[in-house]
């Protein structure tokens, strides 16, 4: 549903890179079927890439590039392109457009993965493990801009993590998956119901 965050949880090696690679067409499913934006994932063309954006826990860039050329180089595939957001956010996430790719660190190179995925406007935003090596503030500020960007375009995001808590304030959905299984498939305010800490 358009304006959905739905969590993707689950432990180390449960399948969630797997999931959310298949989900955009970059691997192929070895057994059942995968849909993305109404189509068969191993079916996906320019029109439904153009509204997927996808960050991969790991990113690829071409390193010897700066910050600057690589969202150039990026913003030539899509019409669309939003330069407003791309300086904004170079802004708030405090990445310098003028540093080469190869210096940048682990938490630098995830903000730079982030910006290149929404800028050109997905309505599917996949993020896998988003949080990691950024520091808090970072983090507090990239959970703002993900609701920002659901009241700014009605996006649907798939944040998978390992910790409930760094998402828990924004999904409204969980799905969890173990040993590559969905185990869970239930809105936040039920699972909470369902479960209870003491302490």
């Amino acid at each position: 549903l358009a304006g959905r965050v739905v969590g993707l949880l689950g432990r180390n090696g449960a399948g969630k890179s797997t999931l959310l690679q298949t989900a955009c067409g970059l691997i192929l499913a070895t057994a059942g079927t995968c849909t993305t934006l109404g189509r068969p994932c191993a079916a996906l063309d320019a029109a439904e890439l153009t509204r997927l954006g996808f960050v991969a826990q790991e990113n690829r860039f071409l390193t010897w590039m700066t910050v600057q050329q690589q969202l150039r180089f990026q913003a030539s595939c899509y019409p669309g392109w939003d330069r407003a957001r791309e300086q904004r956010l170079l802004r708030d996430l405090e990445l310098d457009p003028t540093r080469k790719i190869i210096e940048l660190s682990t938490g630098d190179q995830k903000k730079l993965g982030l910006i290149l995925a929404v800028c050109h406007r997905p309505q599917l935003l996949l993020l896998d493990e988003p949080m990691s090596a950024l520091d808090p503030i970072v983090r507090a500020r990239l959970m703002t801009f993900l609701l920002d960007l659901i009241r700014e375009d009605g996006a649907t995001i798939v944040v998978s993590t390992h910790i409930l808590g760094d998402v828990e304030k924004i999904v409204d959905w969980v799905v969890f998956l173990q040993r590559g299984k969905l185990t869970l498939n239930t809105a936040l305010d039920e699972l909470q119901e369902a479960y209870s800490e003491w302490v």
